[in-house]
């Protein structure tokens, strides 16, 4: 384990989720390892703390339907649960330690599941197929998501938390005051020249009807906000793939166009002034504060919910994704394509009981384990009714907790990230009409410039970090110039050979091999 020892010692990139204890405190062979398909009695996880914990719950063995799976499976899980802001440097301290639990939650695809498996941390899982019946019929039923589990070697070795219907991935778009349209009897924007002319109104016609001239038209965080405006350009601020073939925005003739508008709009005092350093709670603050008029943020269940006593006549609605110039609703938002997230678990090579530690994960993906993970307790936290899950008023109306808060603690899919399939008949009863009506507006879009997650090899992802560092670096400072107008858009081009020779095209290579890998991946699952 050398050379993970030394990542371990770097800042590794971990997206994650939940799980430890128990079983891996000293190295086994293969020959010692239980080759029992029976369920453990314990299981060591190891993972991250959602916020969706109450601070009296020690971990996840307090949410309802874990403690269900408990009762089914007769397993109980030992968890290590670093808070969120801890986890990437418990997870390196782990792995330099070789102190591994059974199974580990973390972004397994991002940080390169392979060499993790080349240095003896997780196990492939190809070979106990008996023991996950319920995961390879499910994937039999969407081959869809085979590609975006499949390793770059052909191996499985992680079961991921997947988001099954497209909504559910659509959590995060563009809202407007439709409140302000209405007062000044404008229609709702589709067109880069459409927005100009509602966020120019609500800049000079006192839509907060204060009589002050303190409206901010669009409210954002940070250039990579301000950017999802350049999907209607056809380009965006990343890699991206149009025909087959991988670009890189910055490099484009759309950007520059696109840039051309963005920073017209700061020239007129239509983005927030203070976009470069506020944080989500001074942007949502602005909202809510009657003052912003315009933002790209999650689903508005939560505002809406603030503002329904506060100001009744306050309406923030799901804007649609703006038109390119061929018509299409287009956006550069990847999270809409990305039914396997990038958290999952993986066993670990210090399992003792691999076989039934797996059976015990594959639980999670039988149609009952499905049904606990998504709505709980029938009777408790749901009822049927013609064939249809509701909740009771124990997650709707609880009398001490919101809906969020009562799902997260009573629900097992809501926000653990455990392995498992979420079901939009679960979540969608906690968002408010308008958080159901945006992501709704939102899913009618163009998702094709939008690339998946890619495996790269070891080697690839070395030499895109060492690209790719300081050509973000470099972009992101032309952009937040370019945008306040600190740089001229006549510096397009000589930022485009300066990129050009810090390697971009070495990059783009490096991505489009990985693309074709997969589109050509296959499993024998």
């Amino acid at each position: 384990m050398a050379k993970l020892k030394k990542l371990a010692c770097a800042a590794l990139a971990v997206m994650i989720v939940l799980p430890y204890s128990g079983c891996g405190k000293t190295d086994t062979t293969e020959e010692d390892k239980s080759s029992s398909t029976e369920m453990p009695k314990e299981v060591s996880v190891f993972g991250w703390r959602s916020s969706s914990l109450g601070e009296e719950m020690i971990d996840y063995n307090d949410v309802n339907s874990f403690k269900l799976m408990e009762e089914k499976t007769g397993t109980r899980i030992n968890w290590i649960l670093p808070p969120s802001s801890g986890y990437d440097e418990k997870f390196n301290l782990m792995i330099a330690s070789e102190e591994l639990p059974d199974v580990v939650i973390a972004g397994w695809k991002s940080l390169g599941v392979n060499k993790y498996a080349e240095d003896n941390v997780i196990i492939p899982l190809d070979d106990m197929k008996d023991c996950m019946p319920n995961f390879i019929s499910y994937l039999e039923k969407h081959p869809e998501f085979k590609k975006d589990i499949v390793a770059g070697d052909g191996k499985i070795y992680y079961l991921p938390y997947i988001r099954e219907d497209k909504e559910l991935n659509v959590y995060y778009g563009p809202q407007i005051r439709q409140d302000w349209l209405d007062k000044l009897n404008l229609e709702m924007p589709a067109t880069a020249d459409e927005l100009y002319e509602v966020l120019k109104a609500f800049k000079t016609k006192d839509p907060n009807g204060n009589g002050k001239a303190d409206e901010i038209p669009f409210t954002c965080l940070g250039a990579a906000n301000a950017c999802h405006l350049l999907a209607m350009f056809d380009t965006m601020n990343d890699f991206y793939v149009k025909d087959g073939r991988i670009k890189y925005g910055f490099m484009e003739p759309e950007f520059e166009e696109g840039m051309s508008y963005i920073s017209k709009l700061f020239a007129e005092g239509l983005i927030d002034v203070d976009y470069v350093f506020q944080d989500r709670a001074k942007m949502d603050g602005k909202m809510t504060n009657n003052l912003a008029g315009m933002m790209y943020s999650y689903q508005p269940t939560n505002i809406s919910n603030t503002m329904a006593e506060k100001d009744p006549g306050f309406k923030l609605v799901g804007m649609p994704h703006m038109m390119n110039k061929s018509g299409q609703k287009v956006t550069d938002l990847k999270d809409y394509i990305q039914s396997i997230i990038a958290t999952s678990a993986a066993i670990t090579s210090k399992c003792k009981n691999p076989k039934g530690v797996l059976k015990w994960l594959d639980s999670f993906y039988s149609d009952e384990g499905i049904e606990i993970m998504n709505f709980g307790k029938e009777n408790e936290t749901f009822t049927m009714a013609d064939g249809v899950h509701k909740f009771t008023d124990e997650i709707l109306n609880n009398p001490e907790y919101s809906v969020g808060r009562a799902a997260g603690r009573n629900i097992g899919a809501f926000n653990s990230y455990f392995p498992t399939v979420q079901k939009w008949e679960s979540y969608s009863q906690t968002l408010s009409p308008y958080g159901i009506e945006a992501i709704n507006t939102w899913s009618d879009v163009d998702t094709s410039m939008l690339l998946p997650e890619m495996n790269f090899t070891d080697e690839e992802k070395e030499e895109l970090t060492n690209l790719l560092s300081p050509i973000t670096t470099y972009v992101s400072e032309r952009i937040d110039k370019i945008i306040m107008g600190q740089e001229s858009l006549d510096t397009f081009e000589s930022a485009r050979k300066t990129v050009t020779d810090m390697g971009i095209g070495r990059a783009m290579e490096i991505y489009q091999n990985a693309y074709d890998r997969y589109l050509k991946a296959d499993s024998s699952f």
